[in-house]
């Protein structure tokens, strides 16, 4: 059996692994994320909840999005840890309620856009409200010629109905093929 083939093994079972991040923050409570979902004035899926209960934030056990043939792979850097207590509205942007807040201050996300991770070139993996969908927000794609709502509708993509169906997508990073054929 080829080297490809045993990577593509590989990567489908990990796949079925449950979603870890590493290299996170200090542990939090369902009381926290509850707090923090009144403040963002949104519900987090169970999936998402779950994963933050068990590591809160980092670097994904599984980083790349390849669902799209049309689309670049997207590489998922880390995702924002929850800091809770008095510190949870501090402006800090190193955790998700500082950074979500700050990009919506800063008009960077419209208000209805909840980043909670950051891909390699620092743009965004976000929720949307009303729906729960997971989008792809790209900001360096901005452009000072256009509205900013103009901006923002070009930013955004897709990437999964649901966070459960966004975090069973993700699988290992791609390596290079060393092989000619």
């Amino acid at each position: 059996m080829g080297f490809g083939i045993l990577y593509l093994e590989r990567a489908f079972e990990m796949r079925k692994e449950k979603l870890f991040l590493s290299m996170g923050d200090n542990p939090v409570e369902l009381s926290d994320i509850r707090k923090i979902e009144s403040v963002l004035a949104f519900t987090f899926p169970d999936e998402f909840k779950s994963l933050y209960l068990d590591c809160n934030g980092g670097a994904p056990s599984r980083e790349c999005w390849n669902e799209d043939i049309d689309y670049e792979p997207i590489l998922v850097e880390s995702f924002k840890p929850i800091e809770a207590g008095s510190r949870m509205l501090d402006g800090d942007t190193s955790h998700l309620v500082g950074f979500v807040l700050s990009m919506q201050e800063k008009k960077v996300v419209p208000s209805h856009i909840l980043p909670f991770a950051v891909d390699e070139a620092n743009n965004f993996i976000c929720f949307e409200k009303n729906s729960g969908k997971v989008l792809y927000f790209a900001v360096d794609v901005f452009r000072p010629d256009v509205e900013m709502a103009v901006n923002h509708l070009a930013a955004q993509k897709i990437l999964s109905e649901s966070f459960k169906e966004f975090s069973e997508s993700l699988c290992l990073g791609e390596e290079e093929d060393d092989e000619e054929d």
